[in-house]
């Protein structure tokens, strides 16, 4: 939320905000705090509802996060070896499969920074691990033309390093970036929520059939008085 707005700004706000004719689309969220919890029981049901919905498109921007972090495995004991992440994230790749449409997947990032904060060291997956599972991601997605992914973990890095962000073509100087993500670590501020939503938008323009830049305004200015707004 912004000081002068308590409003949280999720990524399902601030991808409306950026509609340019809002009336157009439906946008229905399917997502829950507790995620972490039981990422192996609750991610099949938010598939569920959402598959429910007969959507045209899908954004599951950080949806495989939970099956790459966390302290459960695959069937909902505890993580008992680094490894068992790698059934964990099959587990994800598979229910993200049930959708033939349309798709919007982030990457895993790197968000050993919040250890302490919001996660604990048995949570975060190994540097090794990392890699192997966005590899695994990207050869999914090789054999799927509809998969768009989103690159969080480059995202992440550039933002770190104090070297702004380019995506593309777009942009964000250092000091822009900085607010990008909240004191926690690990969750986006509102402004990342909007950065993220452009690149989305970005992505979506360059990679899906029947999507034109005409269909956005991504200028942030616009989504964040839209955001604003009273409802």
């Amino acid at each position: 939320m912004w000081p002068d707005d308590p409003r949280p700004v999720s990524f399902d706000r601030a991808f409306g905000a950026m509609l340019a004719d809002p009336g157009a689309s439906r946008i229905t969220l399917h997502a829950t705090p507790m995620f972490f919890t039981r990422s192996h029981a609750i991610g099949p049901a938010l598939l569920d509802r959402a598959l429910r919905e007969n959507p045209t498109l899908l954004i599951a921007l950080d949806y495989l996060f939970w099956f790459a972090y966390g302290d459960v495995d695959a069937r909902g004991g505890f993580l008992a070896d680094e490894h068992e992440r790698d059934e964990l994230f099959e587990l994800g790749l598979a229910q993200l499969a049930r959708f033939d449409g349309p798709l919007v997947v982030g990457d895993i990032p790197d968000m050993s920074p919040a250890i302490g904060l919001m996660l604990a060291r048995r949570q975060v997956p190994e540097p090794a691990t990392l890699e192997r599972l966005n590899a695994r991601l990207r050869a999914w997605a090789a054999a799927r033309p509809e998969v768009v992914i989103v690159p969080l973990h480059d995202m992440v890095e550039q933002i770190r390093r104090g070297r702004g962000l380019r995506i593309g073509t777009r942009f964000w100087a250092p000091e822009q970036t900085a607010t990008f993500v909240l004191p926690d670590r690990l969750h986006p501020s509102p402004d990342g929520q909007i950065a993220s939503a452009t690149i989305v938008c970005d992505l979506l323009t360059a990679h899906v059939d029947g999507i034109e830049a005409s269909d956005f305004d991504t200028r942030a200015d616009n989504a964040e008085r839209r955001l604003k707004a009273p409802n």
